[in-house]
């Protein structure tokens, strides 16, 4: 087994290397459209609620993906402070449970 342990050249700490290597704003403004969505959760109008749960889910779906594409998915103690990737996982899956417990309703009516 080897291990290896290395520090950067410009003697920069480890926020700093962080901060510098991903766009943390870009982020943000990813997790914000998809915290956005999450909140158009269809109220489930009658004849509707499977087109349009399935139309919100693919959005949903397409929208955590591009933050997961864009998030470094960093151990905790490298995280800036205003990370808002853990928050929105929690929301996110309040979300999907309200939306599993709306198409258990709808499909209870088949």
């Amino acid at each position: 087994m080897t291990f290896l342990e290395a520090t950067t050249c410009g003697g920069e700490n480890a926020a700093e290397v962080v901060k510098s290597s991903w766009d943390f704003a870009k982020l943000g403004r990813l997790f914000q459209a998809h915290a956005e969505h999450i909140q158009k959760l269809p109220a489930g109008k009658k004849g509707h609620v499977g087109t349009d749960l399935l139309a919100w889910a693919s959005k949903e779906n397409a929208l955590w993906l591009a933050c997961m594409a864009a998030d470094p998915l960093l151990p905790r103690e490298l995280l800036p402070n205003t990370y808002p990737g853990l928050e929105a996982w929690k929301k996110r899956i309040a979300a999907l449970r309200k939306a599993g417990k709306l198409a258990l309703k709808d499909s209870t009516k088949l």
